[in-house]
């Protein structure tokens, strides 16, 4: 009994210390305390194979609730559902998403505890509707820009995306590079945009696409002597390098019907590789109401802040009331795959609530 409370007086210690989110310290201990309990209770029985039975079905139990608890806290598995983060990861890639760095959502219906479905229809609309409040418990850090996160979209559908912007910041997109309070963001060399190789003579054999592992992802006009195709920036910079004499650059790609995050704005001449500036929403932040944040925020407020806004004639309204501005309360994020020209992201759904984030993707455990 001493060495026990030695030890956890130990595990306490050590979860103060370096588990900062005091949630998973009680839960640590819960499930000691679990334990422990069970094994003492099989001591009562002096028979074998009753011994051995209820160990079973004690170890059985024990670990199905920490798994569930593993799921629903700390780690859970998900499936890559596009290219649309190639070079980065792959369609059909197995990822480890941790979800205690951010805070772990609680679930918000039974459709969202792990196997809970398992004893009833889990094809009933009943069981996949929110009944319970969203809550977060407190994480160990805040989404940060660079972090390749998984969300929500809409129910039960998850995409995978790298977060280029946080709440707060001024945000724009200027020849396809990204630019957050007017600084270019360094992204990764994985990052692939569509672009344009033109020079005296080019083909494929002068500048050594295939050479480059480049095989199948372009197009090359042998009138024009041009190239056109996806490259990630670590092949741009490859191709910078060679003494080739090559003119290099991004195609802007033009504005995408079914974008309903730029439709409003075809009087700015945005597009997926031009638009902004304009800032992501952050929790307390007020902004002014015009026309041009009406177009801006309009969706998000109306989805995930509760209120209506409208317009009628030169006045807009918030519920009913006419109002002037408006202070936002949650954060937002504004997120984009790697595979630019092929990823449906924040420039197509527009801004995405903290509230709608599952977790960082920390590995990829299986790929085909």
């Amino acid at each position: 009994m001493k060495k026990t409370l030695i030890g956890l007086a130990f595990c306490l210690i050590f979860c103060w210390l370096f588990l900062k989110p005091y949630w998973l310290i009680l839960g640590f201990l819960f499930l000691l305390f679990l334990f422990k309990k069970i094994l003492s209770l099989i001591q009562f029985f002096e028979q074998n194979w009753i011994t051995r039975f209820l160990f079973l079905i004690s170890y059985f139990l024990f670990l199905l609730i920490s798994i569930i608890i593993l799921r629903l806290f700390i780690y859970d598995i998900f499936l890559v559902p596009s290219d649309s983060m190639k070079n980065t990861l792959r369609p059909g890639d197995f990822i480890l998403v941790n979800k205690f760095e951010y805070g772990p959502r609680l679930p918000q219906s039974i459709y969202e505890i792990p196997w809970a479905t398992f004893f009833c229809d889990n094809s009933l609309d009943t069981l996949k509707k929110k009944r319970w409040p969203y809550r977060r418990l407190k994480g160990l850090r805040d989404v940060s820009q660079g972090d390749i996160v998984i969300y929500e979209l809409v129910n039960d559908y998850f995409v995978v995306k790298r977060c280029v912007a946080v709440a707060g910041q001024e945000f724009s997109i200027i020849d396809g590079e990204v630019y957050t309070d007017g600084i270019l963001y360094n992204s990764p060399l994985s990052v692939k945009n569509k672009y344009l190789l033109k020079g005296k003579k080019v083909n494929e054999s002068t500048i050594g696409l295939k050479s480059l592992g480049i095989i199948n992802e372009y197009d090359f006009n042998k009138n024009d002597y041009h190239i056109t195709g996806n490259f990630s920036k670590n092949k741009i910079k490859t191709l910078e390098k060679m003494n080739f004499p090559l003119s290099i650059s991004i195609i802007n790609d033009t504005l995408k019907k079914e974008s309903l995050f730029l439709k409003n704005f075809k009087e700015y001449s945005w597009n997926l590789n031009q638009m902004g500036p304009f800032i992501i929403p952050k929790k307390g932040f007020k902004i002014k109401i015009t026309d041009f944040t009406f177009e801006l925020y309009k969706n998000i407020l109306r989805n995930y802040e509760g209120v209506v806004l409208y317009k009628v004639e030169k006045e807009f309204y918030i519920n009913g009331e006419i109002c002037k501005d408006y202070e936002f309360k949650k954060d937002y994020f504004f997120a984009m795959g790697d595979n630019r020209n092929k990823s449906k992201d924040s420039r197509y759904f527009g801004f995405i609530p903290k509230d709608k984030i599952i977790g960082k993707v920390s590995n990829v455990l299986y790929r085909d």
